[in-house]
């Protein structure tokens, strides 16, 4: 799968307001991903490269993405940086830039390459790191085409600003695969059980429905805490804890 696919249908996320289009979208994205490619697609499109409770994070900061297309457009870091000032944003301005140089125009990324990269960087530390981190980076933006940079950039700052979050991603996936929204209880169960929306979706694209249901808790695998329901008044709290 291309990554220019999965960019195109960012684009079309960030462009509406409708939670429906916004669900219907990512409906047609999960059932267009070859199923091997499910799970990076959703922690992709979730802003993430691993579930939360791995702490795997890319620590790549907007003034190392700024060094990153300065290096690549072959232009002085000031330049980058008064363009996302004026712009407000770091993958708008990366869009920009690139397209006012004629810089970009190959494409051919995969989203199975990017993915494999991301997680590179996000896993590079120690001494040299931040040096190795521009590397890698800088390599894979100067063989993307504007809109790919453009997201490339917001993802790698922790910055896609889709408008999606988990709830909008579990909907997806029940009428993705099984057709409705009304498996989408069981497999929210799942990602309350694993804690890992990618995992969940990968079982769910290769085992169906009824591979989801038989999920259960594991070792390793950390339950996804439950916010509190707060009580109005004593006799409520009472109640819930049988009167005492």
């Amino acid at each position: 799968m291309e990554y220019r696919r999965l960019a195109e249908f960012y684009s079309a996320l960030e462009a509406t307001t409708s939670r429906n289009r916004m669900i219907q979208l990512l409906t047609d994205l999960f059932r267009e991903t070859p199923r091997t490619l499910l799970g990076p697609v959703v922690y992709l499109s979730a802003g993430r490269i691993a579930p939360e409770f791995t702490g795997l994070e890319y620590n790549f900061g907007e003034k190392l993405a700024i060094r990153s297309l300065a290096r690549v457009l072959g232009v002085e870091e000031h330049e980058v940086e008064e363009k996302v000032i004026e712009l407000g944003d770091i993958g708008d301005a990366g869009y920009a830039l690139f397209t006012e140089k004629g810089y970009g125009r190959g494409g051919g990324l995969t989203v199975e390459e990017v993915f494999r990269r991301l997680v590179e960087i996000a896993k590079t530390s120690g001494a040299g790191a931040i040096g190795k981190k521009l590397e890698l980076f800088s390599d894979l933006i100067s063989r993307a085409t504007p809109l790919e940079v453009k997201y490339l950039l917001r993802t790698v700052t922790e910055k896609l600003r889709l408008g999606i979050g988990d709830n909008t991603i579990l909907e997806a996936l029940s009428l993705a695969f099984t057709g409705s929204r009304r498996n989408r209880p069981d497999i929210e169960r799942a990602y309350n059980l694993t804690s890992d929306l990618g995992y969940v979706a990968q079982i769910l694209a290769e085992k169906g429905i009824e591979g989801v249901r038989a999920v259960r808790i594991e070792v390793g695998r950390p339950i996804r805490p439950m916010l509190a329901e707060r009580m109005s008044v004593p006799a409520l709290i009472l109640k819930k804890l049988g009167g005492r």
